[in-house]
């Protein structure tokens, strides 16, 4: 993989043109990233009905997305410090097409597994590749503006997982649907490809090397055996991966199938949540800037708002009665508020290891979403469907409350082990 000619990285004359023209590729391609990561929550039930499955092979299957999604961030970082982002970016999701393809057209098990972990591999790329290529092309003080957009499609396709994907599943059936995503993701690589500039690459004279593959690694692991690390990361990362198993699967069967919900309804409260995420990314942030200037450290703020998404679980799990639309956007406004981490751990350790810092938690998260995801279905397995073919409200309920009592011990272990005010970082 080569190169492009690099192209002049601003324009005097239109630069605010030239900001969007490289945003908006990258912002689609994050958007059919997050719309993959959450659309099997509105098409397991119809999956279901469709294949034989059980709970556990399910969750399997679609957690086999954050597994693969995991599994290529260590290669991804040191691609994307080589070669062209939007490259790299299209020629990925062309994958994901791929692997939406086979889920489409899979009968059984190990075609639904191949084609989920190739659509994880194929968007592996959009978010990193996107904030790899502003940093490169964009002044500093567009920065802010730039990720946020970035983050904000993803809330966008997080919304359209739900209730226009409910259309088109009932228009088109689960298999429709997933060809149709296949379409789509095809389209977002040609425009990324084709529409983003080239970069010069070149690294700056006197710029450091860029790190060895094994270099890397031990750095990597020193970041894991930080103290800081080891105290607040637990919790953070229980309370993420909560949120995308549960966002990105379970809620569908357990508001179909426990709580007894049509689809039209489920669709409406899944948008809700998504809704409620979109607003937490955009206000989250901002709010944390506010309270820092006031002495409240934005680790603090991200476990304050991961006990209230403790507290919202546990309502409507244990009150399925409490499912309303209202009660959905807190459960996905608070449920990114451990997106909060990446900007408060980077504080506490030297820039030159920011980078392997803010990797380390963004593979811990992925990983936990594949173990959570997956370990969720084999408890609901348990149960056994009942004359109706569906699994009883016990099953969901003691799968979420297991995941709310790991939330608790690791909340408990982060509170008990660090204060933050106090807390200092050495330099390696």
């Amino acid at each position: 993989m080569q190169a492009s000619p690099p192209v002049d990285n601003q324009s005097p004359k239109t630069p605010f043109s030239r900001y969007i023209k490289l945003i908006l590729p990258f912002a689609l391609g994050y958007l059919v990233s997050y719309l993959f990561r959450i659309v099997n929550a509105v098409a397991a039930p119809a999956i279901l009905k469709d294949i034989d499955l059980s709970a556990s092979e399910l969750g399997l299957i679609s957690s086999a997305y954050f597994i693969a999604f995991a599994a290529f961030q260590i290669p991804l970082g040191a691609l994307l410090d080589r070669y062209q982002p939007h490259v790299i970016t299209s020629r990925l999701l062309l994958i994901a097409a791929v692997g939406a393809a086979v889920f489409s057209m899979s009968t059984g098990m190990t075609g639904l597994l191949i084609g989920r972990a190739l659509i994880g591999l194929g968007v592996s790329a959009c978010l990193m590749a996107a904030f790899k290529a502003f940093v490169i092309k964009l002044p500093t003080d567009q920065l802010p503006f730039a990720n946020g957009m970035q983050l904000a499609a993803g809330g966008l396709g997080a919304l359209l997982a739900t209730t226009p994907s409910a259309l088109a599943l009932e228009a088109l059936g689960w298999r429709g649907l997933f060809m149709g995503l296949a379409i789509l993701t095809v389209v977002a690589s040609v425009v990324i490809r084709y529409r983003v500039p080239s970069f010069d690459l070149t690294p700056p004279s006197g710029a450091t090397a860029q790190p060895s593959f094994k270099a890397a690694m031990k750095g990597t692991s020193a970041v894991f055996k930080s103290p800081l690390f080891l105290s607040i990361v637990p919790f953070s990362v229980l309370s993420q991966a909560s949120f995308a198993s549960i966002q990105g699967l379970w809620a569908g069967p357990w508001l179909q199938q426990g709580v007894g919900l049509n689809s039209q309804h489920l669709s409406e409260l899944l948008f809700y949540s998504s809704f409620g995420m979109m607003l937490g990314f955009l206000t989250l942030g901002k709010l944390s800037t506010w309270l820092q200037i006031r002495g409240i450290s934005t680790i603090t703020l991200s476990q304050i708002g991961a006990w209230i998404f403790i507290g919202i679980q546990a309502t409507l799990f244990l009150v399925p009665s409490l499912n309303q639309s209202w009660l959905w956007l807190l459960f996905g406004f608070f449920g990114t508020s451990g997106t909060l981490v990446f900007a408060g751990l980077v504080t506490h350790y030297p820039k030159h290891n920011s980078g392997m810092v803010t990797t380390s938690y963004n593979l811990l998260i992925f990983v936990m979403s594949f173990a959570l995801q997956w370990g969720m279905g084999a408890i609901i397995n348990l149960w056994g469907k009942n004359s109706l073919d569906q699994y009883p409200l016990d099953a969901f309920q003691t799968a979420f409350l297991c995941v709310i009592g790991l939330q608790i011990v690791a909340a408990l272990w982060a509170h008990g082990s660090v204060r933050f005010k106090r807390f200092t970082v050495k330099p390696s």
